[in-house]
């Protein structure tokens, strides 16, 4: 009979321990949830933000871009009609090299004018064989042309070094 009170009293106090083990676990549990829970919360809405922010800049930055864009088209528009009047055009062609040189010039001080001309007719092929390859077969000129003008002046760079 001792045992069986024994084991009847001492039943409760076990359950007890092992009630207060598993609600001290849970509580945990529960607490690093919420914790979990509004940090997630926290870094989402940074998240959001941060997005909006990337696109608004985006947007910032396409609309720059086609500004500049237009306003280099418009530039090159306007040296086109200038330069096709005949006189004023060739007194302009003139002064928009000499201003397109120096700019060079600056960029690259220890550069000749021939070298110059070369990246000028290096860049400037590039651009006309764009344009060119737009244009209908029949009305295109040989690229040989344009290629050869180029040719001439790695030769000369090559014969110079």
């Amino acid at each position: 009979m001792k045992k069986l009170l024994k084991i009847t009293i001492g039943l409760p106090f076990f359950l007890l321990k092992k009630f207060s083990l598993v609600s001290i676990v849970v509580i945990f549990l529960l607490i690093s949830s919420v914790f979990l829970i509004q940090k997630i919360t926290m870094l989402s809405s940074q998240l959001v933000a941060s997005s909006a922010a990337l696109k608004a800049t985006k947007l910032q930055h396409k609309a720059e871009l086609k500004k500049t864009i237009a306003k280099e088209k418009a530039k090159a528009r306007l040296k086109q009609t200038i330069i096709a009047i005949p006189f004023v055009g060739a007194a302009a062609y003139a002064a928009f090299e000499l201003s397109e040189f120096q700019n060079w010039k600056k960029t690259n001080p220890g550069k000749h004018k021939g070298d110059y001309a070369c990246e000028t007719a290096r860049a400037s092929a590039q651009v006309l064989n764009e344009v060119l390859s737009e244009l209908p077969e029949n009305a295109r000129p040989n690229s040989k042309v344009i290629s050869s003008l180029v040719n001439i002046c790695d030769k000369e760079n090559s014969n110079s070094f």
